[in-house]
């Protein structure tokens, strides 16, 4: 067997075609994230507060019929039953229209909190999703592995739509889960029965809501940190786990080290992480104390994030993943003397080459042994 490329078959086009996928994955992923955090999270209670307290003078002189033919009713109600639920209602301080339509400090730490932390957990899922799709779409093809004449299937049966499919439904989970808080503020919060409920009952009720929520988003972020298993038994699980065990189905589990190292490797670059989250806790901030954001400047801002984090996907599907410490790992795909060297059918691939020919490579002799 030659060490030259001519000796092994891949279809060449997988290597655009993944990036191509790639990118829209991320591109549609990015779009739609931004589109859930300006519209579907708590912001837009204070965004709606905010929009009758810039014409405060106006709809004081409003009879009660008319602000309820408006929602204004609607609004007050909710604000009043966010600071309650945060035990930062007093009645004696809600006395002019200004008052009611305040948020207290409380409850705008929480949304500070669930806003950042939502965003967060959905960019981090975008970046999965553009990972898996590169990876997958780059080694899947229909060229054969299995050596002439052996009965067993040694190319996994992964399947790009299949893939595409479960990401979409664990990006949907998420979403339905994070706006909650969102749904509930709206609909609960209007509807008389809770209203007539007593205080002490409505605030139990909404910090449940309101907790659970936040203690979900961050174990969310969290939780490969804290050591949750990869065992797919495991009853503790994440979406960033489901995001890796839809990878791994592409690959033979002597290969799950591979797509391991991948994951790992993200989750190590902390400080990626944090720069977003100061920019939207800074935007945060800044919009719930009605300091103004010029709108150029933050579609700026939102446009650098996207472009960093499409480039850390990219960079993390093509690097690598040999460390100092691996002294027995191996960059080639041939050794000098034209044979495959073990990490191509026994050992744990290295890097996105090793894998396309690993899993285009016609006979791959998964079953040779090697002392």
């Amino acid at each position: 067997m030659s060490s030259t490329s001519s000796n092994y078959s891949f279809n060449k086009y997988n290597l655009i075609k993944g990036l191509i996928i790639g990118i829209i994955i991320f591109i549609i992923g990015y779009f739609l994230t931004f589109s859930i955090y300006t519209t579907f999270t708590l912001n837009f209670i204070f965004n709606k507060a905010h929009f009758y307290l810039k014409d405060i003078e106006k709809f004081e002189k409003m009879t009660e019929t008319e602000r309820s033919d408006i929602g204004l009713n609607s609004v007050i109600r909710m604000i009043k039953h966010l600071n309650m639920s945060f035990f930062s209602y007093k009645e004696d301080e809600q006395k002019t229209l200004t008052d009611k339509l305040t948020l207290k400090w409380a409850p705008k730490l929480y949304l500070i909190l669930t806003v950042c932390g939502t965003i967060i957990v959905l960019l981090k899922l975008i970046v999965n999703f553009t990972i898996n799709s590169i990876v997958s779409t780059t080694i899947n093809s229909s060229v054969e592995v299995t050596p002439y004449g052996y009965k067993n299937k040694f190319k996994p049966d992964g399947s790009i739509p299949s893939s595409l499919f479960q990401m979409f439904l664990i990006y949907l989970k998420n979403t339905l889960i994070l706006i909650i808080p969102t749904i509930f503020v709206y609909i609960v919060y209007n509807i008389s029965l809770f209203t007539n409920f007593y205080n002490w009952v409505k605030i139990l009720i909404s910090l449940i809501v309101f907790i659970s929520i936040l203690v979900y988003i961050y174990y969310t972020i969290f939780s490969k940190s804290i050591g949750v298993s990869r065992d797919p038994g495991s009853s503790m699980s994440s979406s960033e786990l489901d995001s890796e065990k839809i990878l791994k189905g592409f690959f033979n589990s002597q290969d799950y080290d591979f797509v391991n190292k991948i994951y790992d490797y993200k989750d190590s670059f902390a400080g990626i992480w944090i720069v977003i989250a100061i920019i939207f806790l800074t935007f945060e901030y800044k919009n719930l104390n009605n300091i103004k954001v010029k709108v150029h400047n933050r579609f700026i801002k939102f446009l650098n994030i996207g472009i960093v984090l499409l480039m850390f996907a990219i960079y993390l599907c093509y690097r690598n993943y040999i460390t100092s410490t691996d002294k027995t790992a191996n960059y080639n795909i041939f050794d000098d003397k034209g044979e495959l060297v073990p990490e191509m059918y026994k050992k744990s691939v290295n890097n996105i080459y090793q894998a396309i020919v690993k899993y285009n490579y016609p006979c791959m002799p998964f079953d040779k042994n090697i002392s």
